[in-house]
């Protein structure tokens, strides 16, 4: 959507800038010209505008769209004064133009500079251990976060153990391609939420700096799809918004970690993907439905889809869940894949 308000913007800024030239050589201002301008900044704008309420937590978009709101203003400034048929004053002209310039470098960067690693996030792993069982919330505010266990074509260090070893302590992060353990000691984390809620528990901030400082040191793992999953319980349509609201909120947390946006896709299954397999069977033994399964089935799965030059080819969600992928990972999807 970034990319979309870019584009916008920029149509809307080669028409001010011709409008600008025949305004200094003292020419009229054609109607087209004038439309594609207004046209152009309108659309920028609305698209600036819903990235901010779809994502709360990107600073950067929000500094754009402040600065697009005074931009806005001006040209409000400048049609009235076109309207009443006063010369438009150039001081105006140039204040419009560099607060537009100044929100849509925002954009840029916020499009293609990745945020900077903060110090905290080269911490060891073994600093940031998963919660105890002591430590966990009630079930109803729980997700935990697991390795994919679905098939994958990717090269075999991606492949998630059978067992999960304790990572050794690291003094200086390391470069090297994520083993086996490594892989599924990090990804495999329990991150808690409030309940019926997309707010990540204070509790989990050491899971999400572990996940985020192994994503850093390993920049070969190019793109994770962040997924959500929720029980049974509720309207199915409130639990597809929650687990991808909780998703949202996983990746926006990484985000702010120094992780770069552009690595993670975010999407919320709902209830549709129990974690056991055989729960995913329109056939589904009556156990499935025990509330004692409540707790495996709210979680946060964090499949990697790019290693390398190596890339996922498996199932990224079951078949109830499959119509939920986002459409930039749809083309990892193979059902069936072994």
């Amino acid at each position: 959507m970034i990319f979309g308000a870019l584009a916008a913007l920029a149509a809307g800024a080669v028409a001010g800038i011709f409008l600008a030239l025949r305004h200094f050589f003292r020419k009229r201002l054609p109607v087209w010209a004038a439309l594609l301008h207004g046209l152009g900044g309108a659309t920028g704008f609305t698209l600036v505008l819903l990235i901010v309420v779809r994502e709360p937590s990107f600073q950067l978009a929000r500094q754009a769209l402040y600065l697009l709101i005074v931009t806005v203003a001006l040209g409000c400034v400048n049609l009235l004064f076109h309207v009443r048929k006063v010369r438009h004053r150039t001081s105006l002209i140039v204040m419009h133009a560099l607060c537009a310039v100044s929100g849509v470098g925002t954009l840029l960067y916020a499009a293609f500079v990745p945020a900077q690693v903060p110090t905290a996030a080269a911490a060891p792993l073994s600093a940031t251990a998963t919660p105890t069982a002591a430590a966990t919330p009630p079930p109803s505010a729980t997700t935990q976060a697991v390795a994919p266990s679905a098939p994958t074509a990717i090269a075999s260090e991606t492949a998630p153990s059978a067992a999960t070893p304790t990572p050794a302590p690291s003094s200086a992060p390391s470069k090297s391609p994520a083993g086996p353990g490594d892989l599924r000691q990090a990804l495999t984390r329990t991150i808690n939420f409030d309940s019926a809620s997309a707010v990540i528990s204070p509790d989990s901030q050491d899971a999400i700096s572990a996940t985020a400082a192994t994503l850093n040191q390993h920049p070969e793992i190019s793109l994770v799809e962040v997924q959500g999953h929720a029980d049974e319980r509720g309207d199915d349509a409130r639990n597809v918004e929650l687990t991808r609201a909780r998703a949202q909120a996983v990746v926006e947390a990484l985000v702010v970690k120094g992780v770069a946006r552009q690595r993670l896709h975010a999407a919320g299954y709902g209830s549709r993907c129990p974690a056991d397999a055989a729960c995913q069977r329109s056939d589904a033994p009556a156990s499935c439905h025990d509330p004692s399964r409540y707790q495996d089935d709210r979680r946060v799965v964090f499949l990697p889809l790019k290693l390398g030059s190596s890339a996922y080819k498996g199932e990224i969600a079951c078949a109830r869940g499959a119509a939920l992928i986002p459409a930039a990972d749809a083309v990892f999807h193979a059902p069936g894949a072994h």
